[in-house]
């Protein structure tokens, strides 16, 4: 097609009406952060809270849902133990994350001190003269003391409607590393030797650390206490550091998952945007696509679609961080 260039134009100012402009897309994340940083100086339950998920990225599509992340600041997650000598014990409670015996992606959180939070001792379970944290007693403890009768449960989050603005949230209770996890150590080699992202920006992702976030693997015979990494930092740090086109693309793959996969196959919905983000993560490093820009959007959607299909048909949708971690396992695969 000789006038694709132009029509990726058109389709390009077109998404920038649906989807936000560059300027508009800074100042939705700006108030964002700024929301965060309020909420988070008159909170007087010893939490943090995050915003995540797409409402922080930017978007503000009418099928987002409000991600809210929240952790207590005291609880320091470690890979090893010589990174106890990092915190005082005495001021934090040091939880250790287990991986010998999880599926990649995935961790056991072993309580190394006393906690002062109520909620965490009820959801220890004692194995082998040690106390680890189940993430099923997690959940159901999170939901009691922050869950409406109304909500449900959806993977690690508690869902629900927010009254005032009938806004969609999923409310995730979590614990934070300030340190980037041994899982994901490849990562940092793998983005050094694909030059993508910066220098810069892979420091930033770095000394953000991480999250786990209260669900196991569904194939794990420890599902129940298994607690599944998070880079939901290292993600918004990263899809930050996208050009506009980059972002409008990541918009009309969500906008084509909503508007055609999901409503031609209603009852069983097996993809979800997070699968589409990986992919478009993945074409970016490697990549694939050399020119990102206006009259190359169509083109740009195309590869990364092919991509997902293409993971779709041999059922390997690798993490981006932890690439052992296949994303479909016992989600996307045979008849599905």
């Amino acid at each position: 097609m000789t006038d694709l260039p132009l029509t990726s134009e058109a389709l390009y100012f077109g998404l920038n009406i649906g989807l936000g402009s560059i300027e508009i897309v800074k100042m939705r994340r700006d108030l964002v952060q700024l929301r965060d940083i309020i909420e988070n100086r008159i909170r007087n339950d010893g939490d943090r809270a995050m915003i995540s998920g797409s409402t922080r990225e930017g978007y503000r599509l009418a099928s987002s849902d409000f991600d809210l992340m929240q952790w207590p600041v005291n609880h320091k997650l470690i890979s090893i133990l010589s990174q106890a000598e990092r915190y005082q014990s005495t001021k934090n409670t040091l939880i250790l994350m287990e991986s010998e015996r999880c599926p990649p992606g995935f961790v056991l959180l072993r309580l190394l001190n006393d906690t002062d939070q109520y909620r965490v001792h009820r959801a220890c379970i004692e194995e082998n003269n040690a106390l680890y944290i189940s993430s099923s007693k997690y959940r159901e403890v999170m939901f009691l003391k922050y869950g409406n009768p109304e909500d449900e449960s959806h993977g690690p989050c508690t869902s629900g409607t927010v009254e005032v603005t009938n806004e969609q949230y999923d409310h995730a209770c979590c614990f934070m590393s300030d340190i980037w996890p041994a899982q994901a150590l490849s990562w940092i080699e793998r983005c050094t030797s694909n030059l993508w992202p910066s220098m810069a920006t892979l420091s930033k992702i770095v000394n953000s650390g991480c999250h786990a976030v209260a669900i196991g693997h569904k194939l794990s015979s420890y599902e129940d206490v298994e607690w599944r990494i998070s880079f939901s930092l290292a993600e918004h740090i990263l899809m930050f550091s996208l050009n506009h086109c980059q972002f409008l693309c990541y918009g009309l793959l969500k906008l084509f998952l909503n508007e055609v996969i999901n409503k031609s196959n209603a009852q069983e919905r097996v993809l979800c945007s997070y699968h589409l983000k990986t992919t478009l993560l993945w074409v970016v490093q490697e990549n694939i696509v050399q020119n990102w820009c206006p009259k190359n959007l169509i083109k740009c959607f195309w590869i990364c679609f092919q991509t997902i299909i293409n993971y779709v048909y041999h059922g390997v949708c690798p993490n981006f961080f932890i690439p052992e971690n296949n994303m479909f396992l016992g989600k996307v695969e045979g008849d599905v």
